[in-house]
């Protein structure tokens, strides 16, 4: 297995300052958390207090240029080890907004395409997790039982 060092090296200029951005994006969320909790006035108790946090959706991040946003969606998407949506960029310290336009850019340029699980995947099967093309070839009944699953977790019904 190659070190951190040989696998930074092959990386391309731009995605080594995709990285880069990764990492300080990271930095300053973690800073950010940690004064949180350091200014946080604990009760007369002394007992840590459960804080819930915001949605992370809500998490303002960055905002770059379009070209670069696309870049950093597919750095991101060749460094995914499943299934990759808009979301995964938000590592990357792209802001929601900003992320799902470069996604659907991408998309509609034929570079991506949406999760097995969003109806506006060109490959949509109706199978959460599931590539039509995955699904033909599937076993008929599994196909049907599975499809009956999906119909009955949909409406509320099991």
């Amino acid at each position: 297995m190659a070190s951190e060092w040989e696998e930074l090296e092959k990386l391309s200029k731009d995605e080594l300052i995709i990285e880069l951005m990764r990492e300080r994006w990271a930095h300053r969320n973690i800073n950010q958390r940690l004064r949180m909790i350091i200014d946080y006035d604990y009760p007369d108790s002394n007992e840590i207090p459960c804080v819930v946090e915001e949605d992370d959706y809500s998490s303002p991040g960055y905002e770059t240029t379009d070209t670069w946003a696309k870049k950093i969606v597919l750095h991101a998407k060749s460094r995914c080890t499943g299934e990759f949506g808009p979301e995964d960029a938000f590592d990357y310290g792209l802001n929601w907004d900003q992320a799902e336009q470069a996604f659907e850019e991408l998309v509609t340029e034929g570079k991506l395409d949406w999760p097995s699980s969003d109806p506006r995947s060109g490959r949509f099967s109706g199978i959460a997790g599931l590539y039509a093309d995955e699904v033909a070839v599937m076993d008929p009944e599994e196909r049907e039982k599975r499809m009956r699953a999906e119909r009955g977790g949909s409406d509320g019904q099991a």
